[in-house]
């Protein structure tokens, strides 16, 4: 890391190959004020999983942000640009030594309204120990508990209310070692959360000014990547609830939630309902369990040949992710493919499928009985696309066939399937059934289906007819979809439709200039005037000046009287 993304600037990271040395930069965009400080020299139990679940509660809108600093040059640091100070688990003693000279620092956090978790689980593969009394005097314990047990069951962090609503159980709080740590001489208004196998404090919440510090001594880090109970490990429960709870309390809002947002759940994803504050907090309840996957149809990916294996895929209808996959066998023998020149119809087009042999022996006859579903395409026609001495089509049962007198070779196209697309589907199987007679007798004939994919048409372009005055019908040019529409135009005076061009009559457009204006009552007069024969050779120009115009209406009253 080059440089740290903040508030004001971009941050910088650098990737170095370990082996050539070639290298590259990313550039990661500035973002809002982080709201938890990391404090951490090493990685406890060698797992880099506080950097992992706060990217997920940042990535998941839970934090606006954080940062992560040593003992080292944790002075240097303005605490008050955050919320929470996140001290790490399993430090070295040098580094809990450093950390007790910034107790000093830490509880004036804590009483200006900021709320400290303060990871002393010690003892652990780093081997420091905590020798001094955390913020408020709090002193600490060692016993190794390979169970703890749930104290108080409405804390935000067992409910796990302010983020996917998946509580904590007993069961859970189960592994070696589940925590490390106890606490003692705890200041009045203390919450006990969790306890060890001897009912001594293991997670707690104390009010520190007008701030709060939670003591952990729990095997959070351990735990995260290690699956206990049933293939869960109790931080993977509780792990983000103890950090959002921790950004909650920082607040001082009271917190009235409201504007409900449902988030469905997907095939594994539970899905739940986002309840906000006017301060930006939120929390998640009304939790729905993920639907789990909905089988697919299988789809052929690589098609097997006389050499290679095939592949072919199962996909969830409603994710598309791949469920199950199945290996072809290589083709022995002669078979049969399913063939089109395309994979996708638009509904209401006609596509042609070919029936197509390959490396086949010499045969007498063939029946080829078309397979496919009638919900999506309907049958138009069917034709052999070879010579034969009989070839018979049942249009009743769909079975075509074909003989011949003497044994014949047969290869390429042999049959063609005209079907009209009725209905949308992402991927329909053609298949067939082939049957053919050699001199060895009857033999079922391997077929490669076909799957096609059939749209819904865009309409990218129609033709229009006339209808009569008011309406005009679009018939789409792809699909041949029509819709009946009004004639359209831009204002009372436009004469044509903006769609089909229709020719409307003008009312009151006596002049006949497609326009309505003070010189068809010039020409109205003139019409009413005027003998039959003057009005046609003049058309409304009484003054002969070759303009109708307002000057016409005065050689009129003159013609007139």
């Amino acid at each position: 890391v080059i440089r740290v993304a903040t508030a004001s600037q971009d941050g910088e990271i650098q990737y170095i190959c370990s082996i050539c040395g070639d290298n590259y930069t990313v550039i990661v965009p500035m973002r809002d004020a982080a709201n938890i400080l990391l404090v951490q020299d090493r990685l406890p139990w060698t797992e880099n999983i506080n950097s992992a679940i706060l990217d997920r509660l940042q990535s998941g809108g839970y934090i606006t942000g954080w940062d992560m600093t040593t003992t080292a040059n944790f002075a240097s640091v303005n605490l008050a640009d955050y919320n929470v100070i996140y001290i790490a688990n399993d430090q070295t003693t040098a580094t809990y030594n450093q950390l007790a000279g910034f107790n000093e620092a830490i509880t004036a956090f804590a009483n200006a309204g900021g709320v400290v978790v303060y990871g002393a689980c010690d003892n652990g593969w780093a081997g420091g120990n905590i020798s001094y009394s955390l913020p408020g005097g709090v002193t600490k314990g060692n016993y190794y508990s390979y169970r703890n047990y749930i104290v108080n069951h409405s804390h935000n962090i067992v409910t796990g209310v302010l983020t996917d609503g998946k509580s904590l159980t007993d069961e859970l709080l189960y592994s070696t070692y589940s925590s490390h740590t106890y606490f003692q001489n705890l200041p009045a208004g203390s919450i006990s959360i969790l306890s060890d196998a001897n009912g001594r404090p293991t997670l707690v919440q104390y009010p520190m000014g007008n701030g709060y510090v939670i003591a952990s001594g729990l095997t959070w880090e351990y735990t995260y990547v290690r699956n206990f109970v049933n293939g869960t490990s109790f931080a993977k429960s509780v792990y983000d609830d103890l950090l959002v709870h921790a950004v909650s309390l920082s607040n001082p809002c009271d917190h009235e939630f409201g504007n409900p947002i449902v988030v469905p759940p997907t095939c594994l994803e539970d899905g739940y309902t986002i309840y906000s504050c006017q301060c930006g907090a939120t929390y998640r309840a009304d939790i729905i369990p993920a639907i789990g996957h909905a089988e697919g149809t299988w789809v052929v990916i690589t098609e097997p040949t006389a050499t290679e294996s095939g592949l072919k895929i199962l996909c969830c209808n409603v994710c598309g992710e791949v469920m199950d996959r199945e290996i072809i066998p290589p083709i022995t023998g002669g078979y049969v493919k399913i063939e089109s020149a395309s994979n996708n119809v638009i509904i209401g087009q006609n596509i042609e499928i070919f029936v197509t042999v390959y490396g086949m022996d010499p045969i007498y006859s063939m029946a080829i009985v078309p397979e496919f579903d009638t919900s999506v395409f309907e049958l138009v026609s069917v034709e052999w696309l070879v010579s034969a001495d009989l070839q018979q089509i049942e249009n009743g049962s769909l079975r075509s066939i074909s003989a011949w007198a003497t044994s014949t070779d047969v290869d390429g196209f042999v049959y063609k399937i005209t079907l009209r697309a009725i209905s949308c589907s992402a991927s329909s199987e053609i298949a067939s059934i082939v049957m053919t007679q050699d001199d060895n007798g009857v033999n079922d004939i391997p077929v490669l289906t076909k799957s096609i994919s059939v749209v819904e048409c865009y309409h990218p372009a129609f033709t229009y007819s006339v209808v009569n005055d008011i309406y005009h019908v679009a018939t789409c040019d792809i699909c041949g979809h029509n819709e009946v529409y009004e004639h359209v135009y831009d204002d009372a005076s436009d004469c044509y439709c903006n769609d089909c061009g229709y020719c409307r009559v003008m009312i009151g457009d006596f002049d006949g200039d497609w326009d309505v204006d003070s010189d068809d009552a010039v020409y109205l007069l003139y019409c009413i005037m005027v003998p039959e024969d003057y009005l046609f050779n003049q058309s409304g120009d009484m003054d002969n000046d070759g303009n109708v115009d307002t000057d016409d209406s005065i050689y009129l009253l003159y013609y007139t009287f």
